[in-house]
């Protein structure tokens, strides 16, 4: 692959419609501790990528295609993820304070439906204040879907990255 810096390079050409210039396709890339803080990867193409414990504070993520990327225990502060496809993406341990999430395609599959209204996040029918989903994840109460299950899993996730998303 074309080193990052010749990357990022063509990109921003790309945005400003230069002829030189070219989309990034970081595909599939191992970007493992990669410090892209206040990059501009404006519709870029980081599908599969691995962004584990990478810096992307501040990076502009418009639109970019982060599916199936893993973003464990990335920097996403201030980053801004609005209309970005993370199905797929792992964010586990990720830090989304203040990052906007706006129209983005969050990254896990829930069974229910799920929203943050003003300062509570709803899951299914039950909304909760931050502090009551953080206590239901710590206690060992069902509301409906077991715990020992992919699916509970899977809904934890969901609930922590919307814990995140309130708390920037």
């Amino acid at each position: 692959m074309t080193n990052l810096k010749e990357v990022l390079e063509k990109h921003s050409l790309w945005l400003v419609r230069d002829i030189k210039g070219e989309r990034a396709n970081l595909r599939g890339a191992n970007l493992e501790r990669a410090n892209l803080r206040g990059a501009n990867l404006w519709g870029a193409n980081l599908r599969g990528a691995n962004l584990e414990r990478a810096n992307l504070e501040g990076a502009n993520l418009w639109g970019a295609n982060l599916r199936g990327a893993n973003l464990e225990r990335a920097n996403l502060e201030r980053a801004n993820l609005w209309g970005a496809n993370l199905r797929g993406a792992n964010l586990d341990g990720a830090n989304l304070r203040g990052a906007n999430l706006e129209r983005a395609l969050l990254p896990i599959y829930c069974k229910w439906t799920h929203s943050i209204e003003g300062s509570n996040i709803k899951i299914g029918c039950v909304t909760k204040s931050v502090d009551e989903w953080k206590k239901f994840l710590e206690s060992g109460k069902v509301i409906e879907t077991p715990r020992d299950t992919d699916e509970f899993r899977q809904i934890t996730k969901v609930i922590k990255a919307l814990i995140a998303y309130v708390e920037g």
